[in-house]
């Protein structure tokens, strides 16, 4: 009877944590090939604006903590990522020049072998970022775009701000880098 309990208890505490779980906004598990959108977590972009470059991660006051030779400004959640390895997703490498600063967050191990051979490594603390390489479970596309005379990286799920970039910033559009679920339409 003691086990009995025990076990019903256990059933019981994973069902109310289950239900505390918070999956990225508006996303729901439709089919065995999506990842479990409650495990998927905030991916922020940051700002440096003396060396006018991108910085996107899931822990802002680590990087915050860790990086002290720049001046980082949050400036909105870019999209919801994994930081394990869900159903159907693949890595996004977060590759960086340390000459330039630059860096760019691909899921093309060829082009993670290019970049190398330029300059560019794989960043030494990348945590693991994981996104879908195909539109599917709900996701939306996470646009790259580059301003090569600054050296800078831009990405968005917004095509509105994809579109502003390109049209008043000067930056220039390098497709799709992969799939990720949209941050909440209220964005700063």
């Amino acid at each position: 009877m003691k086990n009995i309990l025990s076990v019903i208890f256990v059933l019981i505490a994973g069902a109310i944590s289950t239900l505390d779980a918070k999956p990225a906004p508006g996303v729901t598990r439709t089919t065995e090939t999506c990842g479990d959108p409650t495990l998927a977590v905030p991916f922020h972009r940051l700002y440096d604006a003396s060396i006018a470059h991108h910085l996107y991660c899931t822990g802002v006051a680590n990087t915050l903590a860790f990086d002290n030779t720049h001046v980082w400004t949050y400036q909105a959640l870019a999209a919801f990522v994994f930081v394990t390895q869900e159903e159907s997703t693949v890595p996004l490498h977060q590759m960086v020049n340390p000459t330039t600063a630059d860096r760019i967050y691909t899921t093309n191990a060829t082009e993670v072998t290019a970049l190398e051979k330029t300059g560019y490594g794989v960043a030494a603390l990348e945590p693991g970022y994981f996104i879908y390489p195909t539109q599917i479970c709900g996701s939306v596309p996470f646009y790259r775009l580059s301003k090569v005379a600054i050296h800078d990286h831009f990405f968005t799920a917004s095509e509105t701000e994809r579109i502003a970039a390109i049209d008043s910033q000067g930056y220039a559009d390098e497709g799709i880098a992969g799939y990720v679920f949209a941050p909440e339409p209220t964005q700063c």
